[in-house]
């Protein structure tokens, strides 16, 4: 993953394009009272699924899902437990048959949590197919700069 200066964009709540917030839950602590690993990456799903939905049901009749295809995530620092959690997620890039999301967690304003996404578009039989227009077209809306996690 590369240095955090590299992507900086990522950091600043403001320049994701959709965002949602949660409250932490009290089985979301770990024993030194911060956000544990399972929360983090529960949160950061949480975060992708509705825009997630919008994605695969922009064309009823032509529906699909999809599958993920890769997952990295990188604790930037601990989660508290105080205050609420902010999930940004933009995407990143765009293919023919899959796209990557950007998805940071923040806390009180600051980034503690990134992670890179990939979901590949599959048809009803498992194998993956390209993405519909209308589907590219509402990614489209939510593109940012380069991943914050690539090599």
């Amino acid at each position: 993953m590369n240095d955090a200066t590299d992507s900086a964009w990522y950091l600043d709540l403001d320049r994701h394009a959709l965002r949602e917030e949660f409250r932490t839950r009290y089985g979301d602590l770990d024993w030194r009272v911060q956000t544990h690993e399972v929360a983090i990456g529960r949160l950061m799903e949480a975060t992708r699924y509705y825009p997630l939905r919008q994605v695969l049901g922009t064309d009823a009749a032509d529906a699909y899902e999809s599958v993920l295809g890769r997952v990295r995530i990188r604790l930037l620092r601990p989660g508290a437990f105080e205050g609420t959690v902010v999930g940004a997620t933009s995407i990143v890039d765009i293919g023919t048959r899959s796209f990557t999301w950007c998805t940071c967690l923040f806390n009180d304003g600051v980034c503690f949590a990134v992670s890179e996404a990939t979901q590949i578009a599959i048809d009803t039989d498992g194998k993956s197919r390209a993405l519909s227009l209308a589907a590219r077209t509402l990614l489209g809306r939510w593109l940012r700069p380069a991943s914050p996690t690539s090599d």
